[in-house]
């Protein structure tokens, strides 16, 4: 859990992106910007995209699908 600075493009400002476990991820789609922090994995969900973890348990990120 916390924030950090992320560009997500070159030469662009930093923007402030919340930190989240894994765990935090449910079925429900979360919006980007995002970090899912797990013990062995990071993933950077863009502010274009969304997140959300499907029936069997897996991360599934839709890009351009923030809304």
């Amino acid at each position: 859990a916390g924030i950090r600075a992320v560009s997500f493009d070159r030469g662009q400002d930093f923007t402030p992106t919340r930190i989240v476990a894994r765990q935090a991820v449910d079925r429900e789609a979360r919006p980007g910007p995002l970090i899912v922090d797990e013990f062995d994995a990071t993933i950077v969900v863009p502010p274009d995209a969304r997140v959300w973890r499907d029936a069997a348990g897996s991360i599934v990120m839709e890009l351009g699908g923030a809304r």
